[in-house]
């Protein structure tokens, strides 16, 4: 059996800026909540398929709520949570 590991790096960032919550409305930031980062990783997903890949794996920070709330919601399961170190020399 071959195994066919294809990396395609991708980040997805969606900025918050920095107004006022809106109560009344909810808005919280132009970028917010409109679906931008859903279609850029089901674009993305997309591309990994026609390459032959069979699996998309993500990480964010430990304390990152937000993106681990966006995985979990289009189907990512978590796998592991790390601590990475750094010695500097």
């Amino acid at each position: 059996m071959t195994l066919l590991r294809v990396g395609i790096p991708a980040r997805i960032f969606v900025w918050k800026r920095r107004e006022k919550h809106d109560s009344e409305s909810g808005k919280q930031g132009l970028s917010r909540r409109r679906g931008y980062a859903a279609w850029l990783l089901s674009a993305c997903e997309n591309c990994a398929k026609e390459k032959g890949c069979r699996e998309f794996a993500s990480d964010c920070e430990l304390t990152n709520t937000d993106s681990l709330k966006f995985h979990l919601s289009l189907g990512f399961t978590e796998a592991n949570r790390i601590i990475c170190f750094t010695k500097k020399l």
